[in-house]
């Protein structure tokens, strides 16, 4: 829900900067050969 918000707020920008975060969560929480990179 605050994803959502923060992406209503920000935009297509808002959007990215979220999905990099979160994908650098990912990759450091499990192996990132299990994860495609969208950057």
């Amino acid at each position: 829900m605050i994803a959502l918000a923060i992406y209503q707020q920000k935009g297509i920008q808002g959007r990215r900067d979220l999905e990099g975060k979160f994908a650098l969560v990912i990759l450091d929480g499990s192996p990132a050969a299990k994860f495609p990179r969208h950057w």
